[in-house]
């Protein structure tokens, strides 16, 4: 039972960061995946219960969800119509974490594409999980060749360093 509230704060963490909600859609799909496609049932607590992607999951009403936010991610070229990848750094040492992320990023803004925007490194939202600490950065780009050619230009390659474990998930 744990482990399914685990799985649903780490995608509550990864696809409702900009509005601080908890991710309602992803709950829900949760529970579809494991009860044979049967909607269920969600309890939301956010931040913020009037904004409009809170009313969109209460309702489930997917596609006014999707035409409120298709404008803002064209205008800041988020997806679908751009490149965003996600580098996610941990290890049990709070220090080396730091370091590899820190190293990460001056060479990720020495090959920054002119394209390219990055933010980061920083900690995460939930910066130390069981024992774990978390530190990420965010880049962009307009496609994802331009993506690719700058994850390979700044060395940035997914595995385990120096107790540090390194993930890189793209859109």
């Amino acid at each position: 039972f744990f482990a399914l509230y685990k799985h649903l704060f780490l995608l509550m963490e990864r696809h409702a960061p900009r509005v601080n909600i908890a991710a309602a859609w992803a709950a829900s799909e949760v529970y579809k995946r494991k009860h044979d496609g049967k909607a269920g049932l969600a309890v939301v607590q956010a931040f913020q219960p009037e904004h409009p992607a809170v009313a969109c999951a209460v309702a489930q009403d997917y596609l006014s969800f999707v035409n409120s936010e298709m404008p803002d991610r064209a205008k800041r070229g988020y997806p679908p119509h751009g490149r965003l990848t996600r580098i996610l750094f941990t290890g049990e040492k709070e220090e080396a974490v730091r370091k590899a992320a820190e190293e990460a990023g001056k060479a990720a803004r020495k090959t920054l594409p002119r394209s390219g925007r990055l933010l980061g490194p920083s900690p995460c939202e939930i910066e130390r999980l069981q024992a774990v600490f978390r530190r990420h950065m965010l880049l962009f780009a307009p496609d994802s060749g331009v993506m690719a050619d700058w994850v390979r230009a700044a060395g940035i390659r997914p595995g385990s360093e120096r107790g540090v474990r390194l993930t890189i998930d793209t859109d």
